[in-house]
């Protein structure tokens, strides 16, 4: 691959999603952070290409080489040209199939979508930033303790002295808390896993996700409409808080497929759509008013880094008028 031809932005939002909530050629973005930090930001006419990217957000740098993670094992860019592309390949074929209001989807395909959206979160610098990086130290303390369990007491190692193989597993806690862009490594690390169908991990999200009712919310003619984000998708407790990836009981999860559709994904009515392997899943869909559309929208901005989409620039407007830091008197 010449190095013109080597993708430099990697869109961590695809564009295959972003382009439904174009109108007219474009749609709209607003940067809210901005917004709430007193400037005098208004929504701005936008392209697919020209947002939600970072350049070699993906690429597996020789630095990377060496670790835990293994990453030497896998091109440079295989992330970015294989493993987003694969399930981006289809997205479009999916949405059409729901747009077009059938009433039905294969399995083969919630399946897909399934990946689509949990990579979609995974791949997004606001779960590197808000989960990864968060959780980091607790979640390298946790490997250690099973790894210390199992190494001191497993009698293939006990002709090892018990201080040594503590030293041991100390210095593997130090080096992993010392290296440098662990949680980028685990996040590139994360996608890889992903990519086979055979994981467990795989399996734990798609049973969770495809086994739930699925809905498709439809906007009033004359809207609003539905909005996305930089970090599209967010789930609602029954405690009534908002979540980046939250699955557990109660959840219910809105994921904006265009202006007109949000798919709506809840465990308060199952269809078991996996465990009974349905060769198709049924998909309710209905017209909802304007304050759910709006609520919808309103929850979208619980979980994003900075950016709101739009079809439209009325929404936008509103979220900038109240989002603006108040005066001081």
């Amino acid at each position: 691959m010449s190095n013109s031809n080597i993708p430099k932005k990697h869109h961590y939002v695809p564009q295959c999603y972003l382009k439904n909530f174009m109108e007219n050629h474009c749609f709209y973005t607003l940067d809210i952070r901005k917004v709430q930090g007193g400037y005098n930001e208004f929504p701005r006419r936008n392209q697919p290409k020209k947002i939600c990217y970072i350049e070699d957000f993906y690429t597996i740098d020789p630095e990377y080489h060496g670790t835990i993670f293994g990453l030497e094992a896998y091109d440079r860019l295989s992330i970015e040209t294989t493993i987003l592309n694969r399930l981006e390949n289809r997205y479009s074929k999916i949405f059409n199939q729901l747009k077009s209001k059938l009433g039905t989807l294969r399995q083969p395909d919630v399946i897909h979508l399934c990946d689509f959206i949990i990579q979609l979160k995974l791949r997004n610098p606001y779960w590197l930033k808000e989960t990864i990086d968060k959780n980091k130290e607790v979640w390298i303390e946790e490997a250690v303790d099973k790894l210390r369990s199992k190494y001191i007491y497993d009698p293939r190692f006990e002709h090892i002295p018990l201080q040594l193989k503590n030293l041991l597993i100390d210095a593997i806690q130090t080096d992993n808390k010392k290296m440098l862009n662990f949680s980028k490594q685990m996040q590139l690390h994360s996608l890889i896993v992903r990519y086979s169908d055979q994981t467990a991990r795989n399996e734990k999200f798609r049973n969770v996700i495809a086994n739930c009712e699925w809905i498709i919310f439809e906007a009033p003619e004359d809207g609003p409409y539905f909005i996305t984000s930089d970090n599209p998708g967010v789930s609602q407790m029954k405690d009534g808080l908002y979540y980046n990836t939250n699955f557990s009981e109660g959840f219910m999860f809105f994921f904006p497929l265009s202006k007109n559709l949000c798919l709506v994904i809840s465990d308060s009515k199952m269809d078991n759509c996996l465990k009974n392997q349905n060769p198709v899943k049924e998909i309710v869909s209905g017209t909802v008013d304007a304050e759910t559309v709006i609520r919808i929208n309103d929850s979208t901005i619980q979980c994003i880094s900075k950016l709101l989409v739009a079809s439209d620039t009325w929404y936008l407007s509103q979220i900038a008028q109240r989002n603006k830091p108040k005066k001081k008197e």
